[in-house]
């Protein structure tokens, strides 16, 4: 057997023996037809897992978007903050966004390197798309946990406004004259 596979002579095969019949250049033109039926599959399925990733990334920014919305409009239009002066609110946004930003960052470099890697290693569109669903699952579970973090830091802010006003008010009241 082993020597039928290394010498066309000895091959019993018809078509195996047509194969073995072709001409260089035939052998040379199956070849690059086949390779362009592959290249063909691969460019199928690379456009396939990127336009999941595309899926996703959409997903995660209309996520982003929501935390941007409830905590802009907290703020803005919330109880605890409706004494709160103008600027201060800003400077307090500022500061929130700013995280809020860096975590997008951080968030989009990991999941472009995770997905590079997954088609440097050609993980089927299958498992690339399950990826993405599986973190998708864990976005309302993130959402609480940062909602979480803004009610901590709304707190604070509030309590330092207070503090901040009691200031204001010391400033502006006149010193008693003895």
């Amino acid at each position: 057997m082993l020597l039928q596979n290394m010498n066309p002579e000895f091959s019993h095969d018809e078509d195996e023996n047509h194969v073995n019949n072709k001409s260089g250049e035939e052998i040379n033109d199956d070849i690059l037809r086949a390779l362009k039926i592959l290249k063909g599959v691969e460019k199928t399925w690379y456009e396939k897992c990127l336009k999941e990733r595309i899926r996703y990334w959409e997903v995660k920014r209309g996520f982003w978007n929501d935390i941007e919305d409830i905590t802009w409009n907290d703020l803005f239009f919330g109880p605890l903050t409706r004494d709160m002066d103008i600027e201060w609110k800003k400077n307090i946004w500022n500061i929130w966004m700013d995280n809020v930003y860096k975590q997008m960052w951080k968030e989009d470099i990991k999941d472009a390197k995770h997905f590079k890697t997954r088609i440097k290693r050609a993980y089927t569109y299958q498992e690339i798309k399950n990826r993405f669903h599986q973190k998708e699952k864990g976005l309302n579970e993130k959402k609480a946990n940062i909602i979480n973090q803004w009610n901590i830091f709304i707190t604070k802010c509030v309590e330092e406004w207070k503090k901040e006003k009691t200031r204001r008010t010391k400033r502006l009241e006149p010193v008693p004259v003895a």
